[in-house]
């Protein structure tokens, strides 16, 4: 069990990491891209235009290197499904060689946000040194959509 809270209007019920072709994997090299496909279930109405997703990349020590915000992106969503998925695409995702764990929290903001579900060390992920020079702390070009 994963450590969570929220009020599971929407949770996460799997992470799976992609290839470019849609390939599960649980590592990659660094540079290359990077699908992480987030499975959900939905118990009611969550307002696409107030939701809210935050994903937080952190090192073997478990201290935050990167994170990245629907927030400060500006990014709409569709309408949500009793059961779905979202997807995160980074065409070239740059991490040093090592291991990583992903933290995951979605929340609506009407005024303040309101947890839905945030769950820590969601997933791990191996990234091998890059190739011609691809490695450093974390370039995050990053296309989201549900």
């Amino acid at each position: 069990n994963k450590p969570r809270s929220g009020n599971r209007m929407l949770y996460f019920t799997s992470i799976r990491f992609e290839d470019e072709d849609g390939n599960e994997t649980g590592q990659i090299v660094s540079g290359e891209p990077l699908g992480i496909r987030l499975f959900y279930e939905c118990n009611g109405f969550v307002d696409p235009n107030a939701f809210l997703l935050d994903m937080r990349i952190n090192d073997e020590s478990g201290m935050e290197i990167s994170s990245i915000s629907t927030d400060s992106r500006g990014i709409k969503f569709n309408e949500f499904n009793n059961t779905g998925y979202i997807m995160l695409f980074f065409k070239k995702l740059c991490l040093m060689g090592g291991e990583y764990s992903i933290d995951i929290h979605a929340t609506v903001h009407y005024g303040k946000r309101i947890n839905l579900d945030s769950l820590t060390n969601a997933a791990n992920l191996t990234v091998h040194p890059g190739k011609n020079g691809s490695v450093g702390y974390a370039y995050l070009e990053c296309d989201i959509k549900n």
